[in-house]
């Protein structure tokens, strides 16, 4: 059910009216539309609460109340014919997983808003923003776009050659020598039949810090990471990785991070698997380097970055 009201306003207060959500300015409070859940409530606990003799008045005090949202009322009155009413700070688009759809006892009173329906895609989360009657979505690590609506895990070009052997480099290669060189770090690159070479890079030495860094040639968002050791018959690999990037406009190198610590990944446990790591957030970068922290035998790479274009 959609419960609305309509306030007078003052003959110069702006045109809010069209906006699918609450709005209040310096003027007066225009226009307001409320749905009403019935057998619900909001699980939060209440800005303030009043005691009121009905749902007009109880919207009417959210109206009043700029910190205001949402609203949980007492579905039936109390013995003076009064029911309570608990005006919320957040609604149920901010909190989902609190919003109760089985009480008998409550009702809830959602504004309208412009995360109805569905505004995010793909298992997006949707904010409001009740302002401007827009919302922004929280999109999974694999999709980008306004709603969502793009997905983002496309090769960007190591195995097929789209990036060029001149924005390949690497902190060393072993030997000095070019048959190891980053150009052969691709995703399933082959070996050499007879001599065994060309297989992957491989570090001139096996220390923490060795990095194969990967050029773009321009801004990508990147959302997964692919990882292969070397081909057998070596037994060469990177068991575990970090992840630097350069972010866009910047020449200073990020560390990538989870809950504030550099995010340690998971590598390979033998030569040929791909072992593929999403990023969650991803980020937007014109470069990559993968850099080793633990390996088997000796630091030997084969990699592929997954992503898309910006939208």
């Amino acid at each position: 059910m959609l419960f609305i009201i309509l306030v007078s306003v003052l003959p110069f207060a702006r045109n809010h009216d069209i906006l699918a959500g609450i709005v209040r300015d310096t003027f007066e409070f225009n226009f307001a539309n409320f749905i009403k859940h019935e057998r619900s409530y909001l699980n939060v606990t209440a800005l303030v609460s009043h005691f009121v003799e009905g749902e007009e008045n109880c919207v009417k005090k959210c109206k009043d109340n700029k910190a205001c949202l949402s609203i949980n009322m007492a579905a039936q009155p109390n013995a003076n014919a009064l029911h309570w009413c608990g005006l919320l700070s957040t609604d149920k688009y901010n909190e989902s997983m609190k919003f109760i759809s089985n009480n008998e006892s409550s009702i809830h009173y959602s504004i309208q808003s412009p995360c109805a329906g569905g505004a995010c895609l793909h298992g997006g989360t949707c904010y409001p923003s009740y302002e401007d009657g827009d919302f922004r979505c929280a999109c999974p690590p694999v999709y980008v776009g306004k709603a969502c609506e793009k997905a983002c895990s496309a090769p960007l070009g190591m195995e097929d050659g789209r990036i060029p052997d001149s924005l390949l480099q690497a902190s060393s290669i072993w030997a000095n020598s070019s048959d190891y060189s980053p150009a052969y770090g691709r995703l399933n690159m082959v070996q050499d039949p007879i001599s065994y070479l060309y297989a992957a890079w491989s570090a001139y030495s096996n220390q923490v810090g060795q990095y194969l860094q990967i050029g773009l040639g321009k801004p990508n968002i990147i959302t997964r990471v692919g990882t292969q050791g070397r081909a057998e018959p070596y037994s060469q690999w990177i068991t575990r990785y970090t992840i630097q990037y350069l972010p866009e406009g910047s020449d200073v190198w990020t560390s990538y991070l989870e809950n504030g610590v550099v995010k340690q990944f998971q590598g390979n446990s033998d030569g040929s698997t791909v072992v593929i790591n999403t990023l969650d957030p991803n980020i937007k970068t014109t470069t990559v380097r993968i850099v080793a922290q633990a390996w088997h035998n000796h630091v030997s790479l084969r990699a592929e970055l997954y992503g898309c274009a910006p939208p």
